[in-house]
């Protein structure tokens, strides 16, 4: 049996890693809470640059919280790993909400979602 790390104890391991700038957490089973939690608590990310959440069971309400919390200005995170998740191409707004209002943005890996294909034009 997986343990899963709840999203109590990875904000708390952001908050004691102020300087963290990569942060991968691939298969954890973070789920759609763990997301709004990032939402909840970005201001423990400001110096994040990439975010790794593979195998996470983040749905398209999820990924809504995560965008949502990226897009804040004060993040300059460059890459975001949101591959083998329940996304479909519903969330498409989402993402590109995220890639118009975060400049800092240079790649979005989904692969193994059920999204089509994006692409950032310049």
């Amino acid at each position: 049996m997986r343990k899963t790390m709840s999203f109590t104890t990875i904000d708390k391991v952001a908050r004691t890693f102020a300087n963290l700038e990569s942060l991968s957490l691939v298969d954890c089973n973070l789920g759609n809470d763990w997301a709004k939690s990032l939402y909840e608590n970005i201001d423990s990310y400001a110096n994040l640059k990439s975010l790794n959440v593979k195998q996470n069971k983040i749905s398209s309400f999820g990924l809504v919280f995560l965008c949502t919390a990226l897009s804040n200005p004060q993040i300059k995170i460059e890459f975001l790993d949101i591959s083998d998740n329940v996304i479909s191409d519903d969330s498409l707004k989402v993402l590109f909400g995220l890639l118009t209002s975060n400049k800092h943005i240079e790649k979005i890996e989904y692969t193994v979602t059920e999204v089509k294909n994006i692409q950032r034009k310049e």
